[in-house]
């Protein structure tokens, strides 16, 4: 039986992983069904649920390059159990809310902002660690079943949702925080890696962190609008500032998104 599965599934660590992932998502989606109606129930405001959705998003704006480097210098299994944990925590919270009668809006707030810290630092370390579960040749089979996984969470977890919210709306919480804790013990059930990655002895400063980020721009400025042939792209790598970074950027959307028919033909003067 265990033959029929796909290649990567046959790996025991990367089974673990992939269930892990599955009923995270399956968690998180249940309980964002459950969210949206107690928010809308309390005012009938449609803006309290952009609220939440802000309060959310910040955490993964302002933390999307700070995680990046904690995945990097940390164990990625701790860096994405300590999410698990966080998740855990916001589900078990949202139970006792529920029970006291879910008639204030900042508690969702409040929660919101801890689930978003909680998907900034799971979400690199999440995509990362099939990488160290499985060969190389597998990775391309278990990167398609992560894919799955999520797209499986994304179409069911609102359906189980909405069954158990018109049972009692914390037996939705109360599920997903189970279902959280399955993932934990699946995570703590892995093995030791069997892909070792690169250590960063040196902590990465602001100076090497803007450096970087720099130098990705420059890569993406050479492979795509040096083909463009942009007028004054070299003394604009000489002379570069924020400012010319926007500019650059607008005439860059502007050439891309300029109908093929405006363009002149390779090789084509404007001389007679």
């Amino acid at each position: 039986m265990r033959r029929r599965l796909p290649p990567a599934l046959q790996q025991r660590d990367f089974t673990l992983l992939w269930t892990a992932l599955v009923v995270m998502g399956f968690a998180g989606q249940m309980a964002i069904v459950a969210i949206g109606w107690q928010v809308y129930a309390i005012d009938h405001d449609p803006l309290d649920l952009g609220l939440i959705g802000l309060a959310e998003f910040l955490p993964l704006l302002l933390l999307a390059l700070p995680a990046g480097h904690v995945a990097d210098r940390f164990p990625r299994r701790l860096v994405f159990g300590l999410s698990l944990v966080i998740e855990f925590c916001v589900l078990v919270a949202l139970v006792g809310v529920s029970r006291a009668g879910a008639h204030e809006l900042w508690p969702f707030l409040v929660l919101a902002v801890a689930t978003g810290v909680a998907g900034s630092l799971g979400a690199p370390t999440g995509r990362a660690l099939p990488t160290e579960v499985v060969v190389p040749d597998l990775l391309a089979s278990a990167m398609a079943l992560r894919s799955i996984a999520g797209q499986a969470a994304v179409i069911g977890g609102p359906v189980i949702g909405g069954v158990l919210f018109a049972i009692r709306p914390e037996l939705v919480y109360g599920v997903a925080a189970a279902m959280m804790l399955v993932g934990l013990g699946c995570l703590l059930a892995m093995g030791p890696p069997i892909v070792e990655r690169e250590r960063i002895e040196e902590a990465p400063g602001l100076e090497r962190l803007l450096a970087g980020v720099g130098g990705d721009l420059e890569a993406y400025y050479r492979k795509t609008l040096q083909p463009l042939k942009l007028a004054g792209y070299v003394e604009y790598l000489r002379r570069r500032t924020w400012k010319t970074d926007l500019v650059v950027i607008w005439d860059t959307l502007r050439a891309l998104t300029l109908p093929s028919r405006a363009r002149p033909p390779a090789g084509s003067s404007n001389r007679p």
